[in-house]
């Protein structure tokens, strides 16, 4: 069933990450096993200042907290969202992206991370357990393994049943 471009038709959902799965980040020369604990973005929640964007182009926005296009919570697997894409260009492109699946997963772009260090068998691990959350970004391969984004009554109705019954 194609919904279209209508409001409800322009509706995404999905997880960012799950908290503690583990994500593989390089940065510069290093490598190191990334990640973060529940409310670690509670505080940038609250400001209402988060974009989702298009592969972490903070110039391609598709849906804002500010204008309540974007919605974000940390429930108790994860920093799930629910946004309407804008009606532009970026928002048609982005809908179609995850409708064709060649843009399936969220990622999140932060800065100032508050974090403890650990050296583990398998080498240095980060825990966030707080940032500040700038976008969240519809991407083709997500840092972490668990971030998904779906579009459509079908692929919604079948994400919302999973995350209930995960409930």
């Amino acid at each position: 069933m194609d919904e279209g471009l209508s409001i409800t038709g322009r509706r995404m959902v999905g997880y960012a990450l799950r908290w503690h799965e583990p994500a593989f980040i390089r940065d510069g020369g290093r490598c190191f096993e990334e990640r973060f604990v529940k409310n670690a973005f509670t505080r940038s929640i609250a400001a209402g200042r988060v974009n989702l964007c298009l592969d972490h182009d903070r110039n391609a926005v598709v849906a804002k907290q500010s204008d309540g296009t974007l919605s974000l919570v940390e429930d108790a697997h994860g920093l799930r969202i629910d946004a309407l894409a804008a009606d532009t260009d970026i928002g048609d492109v982005a809908l179609n992206a995850v409708r064709g699946r060649s843009r399936a997963g969220l990622s999140v772009g932060f800065e100032r991370p508050v974090s403890r260090w650990a050296n583990t068998s398998d080498g240095r691990q980060r825990v966030v357990i707080d940032c500040d959350l700038i976008e969240v970004s519809i991407v083709r391969n997500p840092a972490y393994p668990s971030g998904e984004v779906h579009t459509g009554k079908m692929r919604i109705d079948a994400f919302e049943a999973r995350w209930r019954a995960e409930a």
